[in-house]
């Protein structure tokens, strides 16, 4: 279980946005296409961690913040367990989403010769959200989905023994790592990165899709990477800004590598 800790000063905030003005002028044309996204995020975290000063939680005035290139603020408030979930065979399973952001699917199925497939539905019209695993066999990885606050149910089909790990990337989880190996669909992030431009190095060996998403902080899909079938070997360059925190979804079939160059 996470400690309890909130990253949150609405002071430090506006000081944050008002010294950044300057740089925010020079963001990129997305800007204008996204620029009402952040206030809603902003008021969601604010309200959390009201919520959380109420329920008598310490509050940690240590800030992490970061500006999108279309200059929203967004701090991380990290005051939510992880939810830990296990069976064998299929079922259903209620969680929550406490605010909306980018959630962490980290699973595994085992014993398994069959499909594996879990999803997520919105619990109040039985619709189906999204699709975090669709394998057959034995199963481990890690996805990433957008999802706004609220109860949803989780899916699973399977005929061997699994566990599924589900909580939300905070500011204090970003890790320095930029190698990465591993087989089938998985996600990686949240990566940091310096102003200039960010290169990306793969290799698959496999019969199907090999796709590379690449994601931004709020869960919005900025970029396709890569989207190829079979073997492949090659890379993709973007622009970058410092604090820019990025997702990378991989979806494949076979053994991949993965660097990422800054």
């Amino acid at each position: 279980m996470k400690k309890l800790t909130v990253f949150l000063s609405v002071f430090a905030a506006i000081s944050f946005i008002s010294a950044c003005a300057g740089e925010v002028d020079n963001a990129s044309s997305r800007e204008d296409q996204t620029e009402g996204n952040g206030g809603d995020t902003a008021e969601v975290n604010k309200e959390a961690a009201e919520n959380a000063e109420e329920a008598g939680e310490e509050v940690k005035t240590e800030v992490e913040a970061y500006l999108r290139n279309h200059g929203a603020y967004l701090e991380s408030v990290d005051i939510f367990p992880s939810i830990e979930l296990s069976g064998s065979g299929s079922g259903s399973d209620v969680f929550e989403v406490q605010y909306g952001g980018v959630v962490f699917f980290e699973m595994a199925n085992k014993n398994s010769s069959s499909n594996y497939i879990v999803t997520i539905d919105s619990i109040d019209t039985g619709d189906r959200m999204a699709s975090v695993a669709n394998e057959i066999g034995n199963y481990e990885g890690k996805r990433i989905q957008y999802l706004e606050p609220g109860e949803y149910i989780l899916q699973t089909k399977s005929d061997g023994d699994w566990t599924m790990v589900i909580n939300q990337p905070f500011s204090g989880e970003i890790h320095d790592q930029r190698e990465f190996a591993g087989s089938g669909s998985y996600s990686i992030g949240p990566i940091a990165l310096n102003s200039g431009t960010y290169e990306l190095l793969a290799k698959h060996s496999g019969d199907s899709n090999f796709i590379v998403s690449v994601v931004d902080i709020l869960g919005d899909k900025i970029a396709s990477a890569f989207n190829e079938i079979g073997d492949y070997e090659g890379n993709y360059i973007s622009a970058s800004y410092d604090g820019m925190v990025l997702y990378f979804d991989i979806v494949a079939d076979g053994e991949w590598e993965f660097k990422i160059e800054n």
